[in-house]
């Protein structure tokens, strides 16, 4: 199974179309796909307010969906993208 079908039924739709984008403007929707992801696992604190979700409940759904944010920043180091390749390992990072 591909990581975009992995992750349509684990992440929100509009996540998902940044994450996968086919738009000429691809690259920009993939920056702001792992911008998203990097902010929620910063916010995990106030994913009440921001998502309706406990911080632990949010803290449990990032460590079972672990193995598609590894396999997604894996595939998006093989960019040839600087901007793409920071925000991968800033990801990685948290």
């Amino acid at each position: 199974m591909f990581p975009l079908q992995q992750m349509e039924a684990q992440a929100d739709s509009g996540l998902v179309a940044n994450l996968f984008s086919l738009d000429h403007h691809k690259e920009t929707d993939f920056g702001h796909g792992l911008s998203k992801l990097t902010d929620a696992l910063d916010d995990i604190e106030h994913s009440e307010s921001f998502y309706g979700i406990s911080p632990d409940e949010m803290r449990a759904r990032f460590v079972a969906n672990a193995d598609l944010l590894l396999k997604y920043a894996t595939i998006r180091l093989a960019e040839n993208n600087s901007v793409l390749i920071n925000k991968s390992l800033d990801l990685l990072d948290r």
